[in-house]
């Protein structure tokens, strides 16, 4: 006799079929565990208090049924309440076993919070209060070109913070994202956004806008500065050779302007003989915002008298 496994195909995939529905039946009346994960929610705090410390974002918890409805509620949203309806500015302690459920309306049988400890409570006035505005934005000019961090010009220049007063009332300022800017070349004008640094703060507006000035890089030449000696004594008969270093700075037209010879010094460190060899490199010592872009001598020696 011939095998012919494709005779009377769709009866037999009717039969699959029956006989898998008949089992998924039998299979889903039976009692099942499951743990479920439900997002925990605080309701009916007036209006004058928030959320003072941060809460678990969720809670665990053991449910038994059919297994058709337990399928039901891993489909459905349900969500763990804490009421806090009359609480007042306090600190609480709330017993897992008083977090109401709010699920679906299904058979199931309520076995138990997986959490044992109880869940601190917070409650704190809320207040408002406002405060300036930082730079943490990071300034990469083209060569050649110079972008002062403490010249950005904040549109608003000031926040307003709302949130827990025991909480707002310690920040100082509301600091920029960490954004960086490269091969500035002109003036320009950006939104960036306002760090969040506490989900239970609210910070209005959240973004602001940064006017950043870019300008042309100059430069200022100082000749004969004198070179002291630091951390020692030359031996006798030797002598720091040249006595004198001859500077370049470059910065904006500001700094520039405002660098004056009297704020520049310039030393070379005897023990660094020890450890470098004849020849030393020097330290200069100046204002910020300037840079040294160059130095004649860049190194010294101690010679012989």
């Amino acid at each position: 006799m011939r095998f012919r496994p494709f005779q009377n195909i769709w009866i037999k995939i009717l039969s699959l079929i029956v006989a898998c529905v008949l089992w998924l039946h039998v299979a889903t009346e039976q009692q099942y565990e499951h743990t479920f994960v439900y997002p925990l929610r605080v309701e009916g705090l007036p209006s004058e208090y928030v959320i003072g410390s941060p809460l678990p974002d969720s809670i665990s918890v053991a449910l038994k049924g059919r297994g058709k409805d337990l399928i039901k509620l891993l489909f459905a949203e349900g969500e763990a309440i804490i009421d806090a309806s009359g609480f007042k500015y306090s600190e609480r302690f709330i017993e897992p076993e008083n977090i109401i459920l709010r699920l679906p309306e299904v058979e199931y049988r309520f076995i138990g919070y997986t959490r044992s400890e109880p869940i601190r409570l917070v409650i704190d006035r809320y207040a408002n209060r406002e405060i300036p505005v930082k730079s943490a934005l990071v300034l990469i000019p083209e060569d050649g070109y110079a972008a002062d961090e403490s010249k950005i010009r904040f549109e608003p220049t000031k926040i307003v913070l709302g949130g827990p007063e025991n909480l707002i009332r310690s920040v100082e300022y509301a600091y920029t994202s960490q954004d960086t800017f490269k091969n500035l070349n002109t003036s320009t004008s950006v939104v960036v956004s306002i760090q969040r640094e506490n989900n239970l703060v609210s910070y209005t507006p959240t973004k602001v806008s940064a006017n950043i000035e870019v300008e042309p890089l100059h430069q200022i030449t100082f000749e004969d500065i004198p070179v002291t000696i630091k951390s020692g004594k030359p031996r006798s008969g030797e002598r720091l050779s040249p006595a004198t270093i001859k500077l370049t700075f470059a910065g904006t037209e500001t700094q520039i302007d405002s660098l004056k010879r009297e704020r520049i010094q310039v030393f070379v460190d005897y023990i660094d003989v020890r450890t470098q060899g004849k020849f030393v490199r020097p330290v200069v010592i100046h204002p910020s915002g300037v840079n040294v872009v160059s130095m004649n001598p860049e190194y010294f020696t101690f010679e012989e008298r």
